[in-house]
């Protein structure tokens, strides 16, 4: 998955109100449930994703933290 795709899909799941850590965790998720990114799949690191994405390194850590609570990394 390129990172302006996974930007595509951080935009289509934020929602007012919804904080951004979740809108990236919906992109992965979905982006894992369309095999677009194979469960398991090692993911770029906190830091490139942070160079990359509209968001803080925190947002960042955050969402992988509840990613890896749910067992989805």
């Amino acid at each position: 998955m390129t990172f302006a795709a996974l930007t595509k899909l951080i935009d289509r799941f934020s929602r007012q109100g919804v904080p951004k850590y979740i809108a990236l965790r919906d992109a992965i998720a979905y982006s894992i449930s369309t095999g677009e990114i194979k469960l398991g799949e090692k993911l770029p690191s906190e830091r490139e994703l942070a160079s990359h994405l509209p968001l803080s390194l925190g947002t960042i850590q955050k969402t992988l933290k509840l990613l890896s609570d749910e067992r989805l990394s």
